[in-house]
């Protein structure tokens, strides 16, 4: 309701005059009519009106939402609560309205609000939505992995790539490790980064090890002819190896000089990481060579009877160089007339 201070109008008579109105005390919005009476003291009076206006051209008091800064959960639809703006008019407010779309892109939107009062009146103000994307994205790295070596530098391994995901989108995922792994354990480390330049890591262990044997090779198996029963010496060769490490040792338990028979000689190889192979090698000395013997002279006896005659022979002269040898002869019992030959 609003109150108006109407002005007396300007009277003239010869006398005194009653002045009145039949003005509200308070008037409303719009036109009221106001009836002035003016009577003097003789009764004689005159009326006129007058029209109050009151009107509205004030706009509503506004207050919208303060400006936001959301976290992004995609890179196009982010929904987002705006808030509610607030108005008031002293003839009501018909309407509040803005502009906002129903989800909003990364960066900033600006959302114009505008509040109507019941006499048209409009007021507007905006409010700022800023959509960002500081969240980094998520990494999950592949398993530890462990490979057999093939080389002690040179081992090339395909890695898988990592899962990752992020809201708004993932621009790349790489890592630091070479073409080329080395013997031994490497951290590689995985990096993802989105489309908004935040990233995450995540790392991974390829152990690149050698559980390998070299591959040894001996010489050939020999025969040797004794020159003894136990003290027979033999160069047995030269043993080889190779290791994609490289090999420490090449040793064997061979003895220092070989009995008659066979002689198992067992050769190790050990490689940089201690993997060792073994591969035997068979000595065999051997006795071929035929004793010497020397039979005594021939013998030449008086005959006592025609077949029965008896002679007394000299043992012959053997040797031989690993045993006493066995002497054994082909002679009868007893000896006709005549020669006989006798075999030693």
């Amino acid at each position: 309701e609003n109150i108006v201070s109407l002005v007396n109008p300007y009277i003239s008579d010869i006398q005194e005059v009653i002045i009145y109105k039949d003005a509200p005390e308070l008037f409303t919005i719009g036109e009221t009519i106001v009836t002035w009476i003016v009577t003097d003291a003789s009764g004689n009076h005159s009326v006129s009106t007058q029209t109050v206006s009151i009107i509205d051209t004030t706009i509503p008091d506004f207050t919208v939402p303060e400006d936001l800064t959301i976290e992004a959960t995609s890179l196009e639809a982010t929904f987002v609560e705006i808030g509610q703006a607030q108005a008031n008019d002293i003839t009501g407010i018909s309407s509040i309205a803005n502009n906002a779309p129903e989800t909003f892109p990364l960066g900033s939107t600006v959302v114009s609000w505008s509040a109507t009062d019941n006499y048209g009146n409009t007021v507007a103000d905006d409010q700022t939505i800023t959509v960002v994307d500081t969240t980094a994205p998520t990494i999950i790295a592949e398993q530890d992995i462990v490979v057999e070596a093939v080389d002690p530098i040179m081992n090339h391994i395909e890695l898988n790539t990592p899962d990752a995901a992020d809201n708004v989108g993932i621009e790349s995922i790489v890592n630091d490790s070479s073409d080329s792994f080395s013997i031994g354990s490497t951290v590689v480390t995985w990096t993802v980064t989105d489309t908004y330049g935040n990233n995450s890591q995540a790392t991974q262990v390829v152990t690149v090890v050698d559980t390998t044997a070299p591959e040894v090779s001996i010489p050939s198996d020999i025969v040797a002819e004794a020159v003894g029963i136990s003290n027979n010496s033999v160069e047995l060769g030269i043993a080889t190896a190779v290791d994609i490490m490289g090999v420490v040792s090449i040793s064997n338990n061979a003895p220092g000089f070989y009995p008659i028979g066979e002689t198992t000689i067992t050769w190790t190889a050990i490689d940089l990481a201690g993997n060792s192979a073994t591969a035997t090698q068979t000595v065999t000395i051997v006795d071929t060579t035929a004793p010497s013997i020397s039979a005594p002279d021939s013998v030449t006896v008086e005959a006592t009877s025609v077949s029965s005659n008896t002679v007394e022979l000299s043992n012959p002269i053997s040797s031989d160089l690993i045993d006493i040898p066995i002497i054994s002869n082909n002679a009868p019992g007893f000896y006709p007339i005549g020669e006989t030959t006798i075999t030693w």
